[in-house]
Formats: structure tokens, C-alpha cells, sequence
């Protein structure tokens, strides 16, 4: 299977947990063996790992321009002069009026600048060149910045739109909207034939927020890799005297700082031993610094500032209490990593996360007594910490990105989309079972075609136009198949009760029985659709009047 798949964010360009996410995702699906992602992104650094295809949308060509062979080999860093030129080929408009470089290619400032909208709104442009090029069978799309991509890239498709929901604007916003970002999620649902969301808690705020079909939802938990040697060789210091509780992660609204420091405050009512560190960057940041020095506590407290890559790891293992007092956290991996580390987590009951973890200790976020006495507990009692440490870190093992790409690989074919008869059973190892509600004229033909492909077939009457059809499509049966053919009028309790009633005999013998529908109407076009609507149904035809 071939998937074509949007991201904003891929290591080792990290702006947050969507990188990670996005990493976690494709490294699982490729372990399946048979899937194959090419991954779309803004602006690749070109040190990406190579075990899918990247496509920097920063190289991609929109408008037409005659350059040489050997000039593009110089320019481009993530794509082949091939692929340029092959790309080049599929450009639908003219784009000449928007700003673009000399190779005709529009540049991103990746991350999240200033004008983040104009860059989504590019990167979906650029979307419809990369859907006519390339070569796929589902589109995999991430988060609200490309949704649109998805989008437009079904729409040229025709191929089914899976989107995964990381987080929506209820989460960032505390419930004050966005209209704008709003409408964009809402449309890629609305579009979706697929979504994923990373929690059940996430894909509630989906079906009642969003009003998506439920049935077309599922709750697709994160989760983390085993940590490499460099920092498994990371050493865990021993805080005999003073002890470490840290949250790491933007200081925003959504993540509680101020709940943190709040706790933080009542557990240094009781002791002075603790130290406090409050690690990443974010618009409440300066805020947070003043309600430390506020509340007396800022002799206790540290703010290192925005952590990358190892500094990370550094963060956990020199921590004795990880806490994620969230006010609302779709998923939240960043509890797993601590708990790989050995760092007892403390986590808010809005977490996502919570609902795959048990060895945490879960509060309200907006609890801070209990959120204070569980970062005491966990400092001064060795036994509940070492507890926390040895089956947290047995619980986050079993948790694996592998586990996750076979459940999103067992997905993909419930969005299955296909153009026509010959394409659905060019991908019949997707199913086992036919449901036939096509017009009447079709219907023995898909049923004769599902039948010599050993599958199962559900029939919507009438079988067919004539008698002599209908037995046709019945001969064709397989005994290793199942056939059955669905009358929907002997669902309707009217119906079934007068069945019911001359089953039972309850009106006596009966000789001829009249049933009159007046509350069907067909208008003239109905009958005049095809020549055997209406008719007597003389020489065996299958009656539908």
C-alpha cells in the first residue's frame, strides 16, 4: 500500500510533539512491510532518516521554468533533478502571479511564523501538483495545517482522506475558538473518510464538537520508542538532600503553568527540599516567572528555557516527579518519556494519555491539594517512588509505535474509496464480503464478479431486471460463499405485522389479500428512466411497481 501523507513537522526539526508523532507514525507503518509513505513536508533539513520517501514542498515546481540539469542539481537539497522535472510536468494553473524563486517554487519558513495561514494555504497549492504526480492509494494527512492539502489532494484524487487529529482548537484555546482554524478542521473531517484521533478523549471533542459520524472516528493512542543507547547512558543522579519535580513542555494555557506553580507553593509550605523546574518556552512564560517571585517561591524555582533533543532525556533523568497538569492534553507523550527515563509522572485526568497508562498518579488540573500532596508523597516515600519508577517504566516498554502502524495499517482499508467495479476488486484482499446497492442493471454483474473472487454477497432487490438474470447471478453462487438478498420493505414493523398476522391465522383463512401503498410516489421521471420500470412484467420480468 501506497501513502501519500502531509505533515507540518519531522525530526530532527522538533517544534513540539507533532514531530515526534509524525516520526513514531511512519517508522511504525514501515515495520509492516507492506506500506510504502511518501511524506510531504515544508521545508526538510535534508538529515532526515531515509526509510520513506520525503517530499519538500519548498521544491516543488507551481509555476513552469526552463532550468538546467545541472543548475537544479546544485539547488535542490531533498530532491532529485528526475523528480523535479517529473513534478514540473503536472502543474494545473497559472500560478505566475504568486511569489516564487526561480526554480518555481514557492519557499516556507517552516516552524509556525507570522503568516502561517498564507503557508498552509501554499502548501495546499502545492498539493494538487504532488496528487497528479504521484502514485498512490490513501492520503494520510496531520493535524489542521494539512487538512487543506488532504483535501485538495482527494479532490484530484479521487483516493480515500484519512486526517489525524493530534489536538483541535477547543484543546489549544480552553474553548475560546478560533472561527478560522475552526471552519479548516472542519472541513477536513467533514471530507474525511477516516479520522484518527489520539484518545478517546480527543475523539469525543470530534464527534460532538465537530458532528462527525461516529462511525467513521476511531481513538488511535501515541506512543514512544525505545530509547537510544546515547541515552540509556545518560546517568540518573541521586538527590538524597533536594529533590527534582519538573514540567517540561510549552507554557501555554492548554498545559496548566500556572497549576503547577500553584502546587508547587503548597508543597514548600511543608518542605524547602525541593526544587522546581519549569523547562520550555510559550506566551505565559513571563507570567509564570512573576507568579513564582509572587507567591516567595522563586528561590525554588528554574526556568532553563526551550529543551531539544538530548537536553530533553538530561531534563527526565535529573527529575524525581515528572508532572503534566494539563487543562486539556489530547494525548500528551511526554509523560511516556519521562517514565522510560524512570521519572515517576504525575498527569491531569484531561489527559489522553491517561487512558493507556495506570502506573501515574492522575489529578484534576485544576486540583492543586491533590496535585500537591501526590509530588510529596512520591518525594518522601522511597517505597511509592521506586514503585512508580520500576512499573512505569515495565508498562511505557510495551507501548510501541510498531503496535501502532499495524492498528492504523488495519485502518486504511475501512476509508477504501474505489472509482469503479474493475478498481474495487483490484484490492479484494481488503475485503471479504460484497454489498450490492448499485442500480438493478448492475447488479448481476458485480455479483457474478464478487462470486469468482470468493466473496461473500449481500444483494439489495430486485436481483435483477428478469427472472432469467436473477437465477443467473444465483447459479454463480460458490459453496464456499455465503448469498442473501435483502427485501428492506420486510423490515418495517407494518410489514412484519402483517406477516405476523397470517402466520398466526388471526384474521381466519385468508383466499386474496390487497395491500394498498398511498403514501409512495414516484414522479413521471422514475418510470420513464428505463424502459422496464412500470411494466407488466410479462416474459419473467422482475417486477419493481
Amino acid at each position: 500500500m501506497k501513502v501519500l501523507m502531509f505533515g507540518w513537522e519531522f525530526p530532527p526539526k522538533i517544534y513540539g510533539g507533532l514531530a515526534v508523532a509524525s516520526y513514531g507514525i511512519t517508522k511504525g507503518l514501515s515495520l509492516q512491510g507492506d506500506v510504502e509513505t511518501t511524506f510531504c513536508m515544508p521545508k526538510p533539513t535534508g538529515e532526515e532518516e531515509k526509510f520513506l520517501n520525503i517530499i519538500g514542498m519548498n521544491q516543488v515546481p507551481i509555476v513552469w521554468r526552463d532550468v538546467d540539469y545541472d543548475y537544479l542539481k546544485s539547488r535542490l537539497s531533498t530532491m532529485s533533478p528526475e523528480q523535479y522535472y517529473a513534478l514540473r510536468d503536472h502543474i494545473y494553473s497559472d500560478f505566475s502571479y504568486m511569489h516564487v524563486n526561480d526554480l518555481g517554487c514557492m519557499d516556507f519558513a517552516g516552524g509556525y511564523p507570522g503568516n502561517l495561514h498564507e503557508e498552509i494555504n501554499n502548501f495546499s497549492i502545492i498539493a494538487g501538483v504532488v496528487a497528479r504526480q504521484q502514485e498512490f492509494d490513501i492520503i494520510h494527512a496531520h493535524d489542521w495545517l494539512t487538512y487543506p492539502a488532504g483535501v485538495h489532494a482527494k479532490m484530484v484524487s479521487g483516493k480515500p482522506l484519512c486526517i489525524h487529529v493530534h489536538a483541535t482548537d477547543f484543546d489549544r484555546s480552553r474553548g475560546k475558538v478560533n472561527p478560522t482554524v475552526y471552519s479548516m478542521e472542519k472541513n477536513g473531517m467533514d471530507y474525511a473518510d477516516c479520522i484518527m484521533c489520539v484518545s478517546e478523549l480527543t475523539r469525543r471533542t470530534v464527534i460532538n464538537e465537530y458532528h462527525q459520524d461516529p462511525r467513521k472516528v476511531f481513538a488511535m493512542h501515541n506512543a514512544v520508542y525505545p530509547l537510544s543507547q546515547e541515552y540509556q547512558d545518560i546517568p540518573r543522579p541521586e538527590h538524597s538532600k533536594e529533590k527534582v519535580v519538573t514540567f517540561l513542555g510549552r507554557i501555554t494555557m492548554q498545559k496548566g503553568p500556572e497549576y503547577f506553580v500553584e502546587a508547587a507553593a503548597l508543597v514548600l509550605q511543608r518542605t524547602r527540599n525541593i526544587r522546581f523546574v519549569m523547562a520550555g518556552s510559550g506566551d505565559m512564560l513571563n507570567a509564570m516567572i512573576n507568579m513564582a517571585a509572587e507567591r516567595g517561591i522563586a528561590d525554588r524555582f528554574h526556568f532553563p528555557g526551550f529543551m531539544k533533543g538530548k537536553q530533553v532525556y538530561e531534563v527526565y533523568k535529573n527529575s524525581d516527579v515528572f508532572v503534566m497538569p494539563s487543562v486539556s492534553e489530547p494525548f500528551g507523550i511526554a509523560p511516556l518519556e519521562a517514565m522510560q527515563c524512570g521519572t515517576p509522572s504525575i498527569i491531569s485526568k484531561q489527559s489522553g494519555c491517561g487512558e493507556i497508562l495506570d502506573k501515574v498518579i492522575k489529578t484534576d488540573y485544576w486540583d492543586i491539594h491533590a496535585m500537591a500532596d501526590a509530588i510529596y508523597s512520591i518525594c518522601m516515600n522511597p517505597s511509592l517512588f521506586h514503585y512508580l519508577q520500576e512499573e512505569g517504566k515495565k508498562e511505557v516498554d510495551g507501548i510501541t509505535w510498531e503496535k501502532v502502524g499495524l492498528r492504523i495499517r488495519a485502518l486504511y482499508p475501512r476509508a477504501a474509496l474505489y472509482r469503479d467495479v474493475e478498481d474495487t476488486f483490484a484490492h479484494q484482499t481488503d475485503f471479504d464480503a460484497v454489498v450490492i446497492a448499485t442500480p438493478h442493471s448492475t447488479h448481476v454483474e458485480i455479483g457474478k464478479k464478487a462470486f469468482s473472487c470468493g466473496k461473500h454477497v449481500f444483494c439489495e432487490k430486485p436481483l435483477g431486471i428478469t427472472a432469467e438474470a436473477a437465477e443467473e447471478l444465483a447459479a454463480a453462487k460458490r459453496a464456499d460463499t455465503e448469498f442473501a438478498v435483502m427485501f428492506h420493505c420486510r423490515t418495517f414493523p407494518a410489514f412484519r405485522k402483517a406477516k405476523e398476522m397470517l402466520d398466526t391465522g388471526v384474521l381466519g383463512h385468508v383466499t386474496r389479500a390487497v395491500w394498498i401503498c398511498n403514501n409512495w410516489f414516484r414522479s413521471p421521471w422514475y418510470h420513464s428512466s428505463a424502459s422496464w420500470r412500470s411494466t407488466k412484467g410479462l416474459s419473467g420480468t422482475c417486477l419493481d411497481w
